[in-house]
């Protein structure tokens, strides 16, 4: 453990410790992070642009980014990773410490100011990890998006951490959003390819929707119709857009197993809870 750079005066000290306190900061690029954005064995939730957990197997440990975009570490939380492979991927990123621990991360840590997790970024994760693994078994990526990098993470952070008021408005305008990023960038000109490849018949004037059934019904042989939260997002953006859709929302609100009279805001987050488990479904299955 001692083979990481630190500096002993930055730690938060308790008169009984002895050796070095758990509370020393330890610092990394940011470029850190991919790595546990990759590893299938880990996955990363953010509550801020500069507060965030990565989280694996038996337990998880806070990180926290500060202003000079390094990440910082507990170093008592570190050792955890002792005896892991993670341990020389954490040394190759570790720098010297600048001193400065700026963040909402610090606030929580040292303050027990906690903050709830933003979930959409959770999806977005996933999806980029079943696009590596699709490309990986099959030989084509599933959704048109670039590969996540530590900023475009962040910047999906800063988008969605705004509260969402409860209101039609707001509703309307993050379906819509998530519409786009979870139904349309579904890559139909690589699916159809790939059916054409291994004879599975399909619709071929089907939209991105009806291929990604297709797939889930085809290829995961789904016959518990996980993909239903993404038909709730799509009928939910077709009453956005469209007047008198009235009943589709209404159809979508049930399929949420949620009443008529459910504010905007708990059918928004239960939706976003069961988009996310339609994606740990599938990406699971891929890891197999």
């Amino acid at each position: 453990m001692d083979r990481y750079l630190y500096d002993e005066n930055d730690a938060i000290k308790n008169p009984w410790e002895k050796g070095i306190p758990y509370l020393t900061p330890v610092f990394f690029n940011d470029e850190v992070l991919i790595h546990f954005f990759k590893l299938k064995r880990f996955s990363c939730e953010f509550a801020s642009e500069t507060y965030g957990f990565i989280k694996f197997d038996g337990g998880y440990i806070p990180f926290g980014i500060n202003p000079n975009k390094k990440v910082i570490m507990w170093y008592g939380d570190i050792k955890k990773f002792a005896n892991d492979d993670i341990h020389n991927k954490l040394i190759s990123e570790n720098v010297e410490s600048d001193h400065d621990l700026r963040s909402e991360f610090y606030t929580a840590q040292i303050n027990a100011e906690f903050t709830d997790v933003i979930k959409e970024v959770n999806i977005f994760q996933l999806i980029d990890k079943i696009n590596e693994l699709t490309s990986k078994n099959y030989g084509f990526k599933l959704y048109n998006m670039d590969q996540l990098t530590v900023n475009s993470i962040l910047e999906k952070v800063s988008r969605y951490k705004q509260i969402m008021y409860d209101n039609e408005d707001d509703f309307k305008r993050n379906i819509s959003e998530l519409n786009e990023y979870l139904i349309e960038s579904v890559s139909k000109n690589n699916l159809k390819s790939f059916f054409d490849k291994t004879g599975i018949p399909y619709d071929s004037n089907g939209g991105s929707l009806k291929l990604l059934e297709t797939y889930m019904n085809k290829v995961i042989m789904d016959d518990k119709n996980h993909i239903s939260p993404l038909y709730c997002l799509y009928d939910f953006r077709i009453w956005a857009d469209h007047t008198g859709c009235t009943e589709k929302y209404n159809y979508s609100v049930s399929r949420l197993g949620l009443s008529d009279d459910s504010s905007y805001f708990k059918i928004y987050y239960k939706l976003i809870d069961d988009l996310i488990k339609f994606y740990e479904y599938f990406y699971y299955f891929l890891i197999k």
